[in-house]
């Protein structure tokens, strides 16, 4: 296998392999393996994308991804080669509320505070595997994956180097709202797709003036595509996150 199919073909191989060592050395043991059984569970719903050419002893930038409505965490296989296949470490968790077969973020409480519990794990893991840099870790997400990014972004701002929003407005409600003041420090990146048909540009316009008054430092960019999106929004996303990486 060489160098360029380990980025985006094996990058869950190695997980799912010492995940199953872990699971198969539990079994067995009465309430061990049951807590097996659910760590296999939930590890189903997370993702992990390796860079081409990993080194070891390099500390890598993690992106965090944060898909779509009726997508899942698979995504991010398809949208880290878009970003680069050799600049970051990925990885993703899946929305935890399902309508029929398609996954969404409901922007309420207590999938929020889920999310946020999820975050936590999804980064550890990444943590646990690979070299990363604990201080370059960003949000990303598309469409409601967007909203959900920033509310987590704001949430967990201790630990967010800085969070972009494609297509995605920014909540109007719930806890994230009081921390605006204490996450002012987060770059965001607002991606907008000017024929959306989901984020008006009167919605882009409040969603800017609500971040500046809040003294946040915003980049904003608009794409001339509808909801479908355009694959020139990750080449942007990669540059903003390299000009935040190597600025320090």
């Amino acid at each position: 296998m060489n160098r360029l199919q380990y980025g985006p073909l094996a990058m869950m191989e190695m997980a799912a392999n010492e995940l199953h060592s872990s699971d198969s050395s539990a079994s067995g043991q009465g309430a061990a393996s049951n807590f097996g059984q659910q760590l296999t569970a939930e590890r189903a719903n997370h993702r992990l994308f390796i860079p081409a050419g990993y080194e070891r002893n390099y500390a890598y930038p993690l992106l965090v991804y944060l898909h779509d409505a009726g997508q899942d965490a698979s995504q991010l296989h398809r949208v880290m080669p878009q970003i680069s296949l050799q600049n970051y470490a990925g990885c993703a968790f899946t929305s935890p509320c399902q309508n029929g077969n398609r996954r969404a973020w409901q922007q309420n409480d207590s999938i929020v505070y889920s999310a946020l519990d999820a975050l936590s794990k999804v980064v550890s893991n990444a943590q646990t595997r690979l070299n990363i840099n604990d201080k370059k870790i960003f949000l990303i997400g598309a469409g409601l994956g967007g909203s959900m990014a920033i509310r987590l972004a704001f949430l967990y701002h201790e630990r967010i180097a800085g969070v972009i929003s494609i297509n995605g407005e920014l909540p109007n409600s719930g806890p994230w709202l009081s921390r605006l003041r204490v996450a002012r420090h987060i770059p965001v990146l607002l991606a907008h797709y000017r024929k959306s048909r989901h984020f008006s540009e009167q919605r882009l316009c409040e969603n800017l003036i609500l971040l500046h008054s809040a003294g946040f430092s915003v980049t904003m960019r608009q794409y001339p595509c509808d909801d479908s999106g355009c694959d020139q929004v990750y080449r942007d996303a990669n540059r903003w996150v390299m000009e935040s990486v190597t600025s320090v």
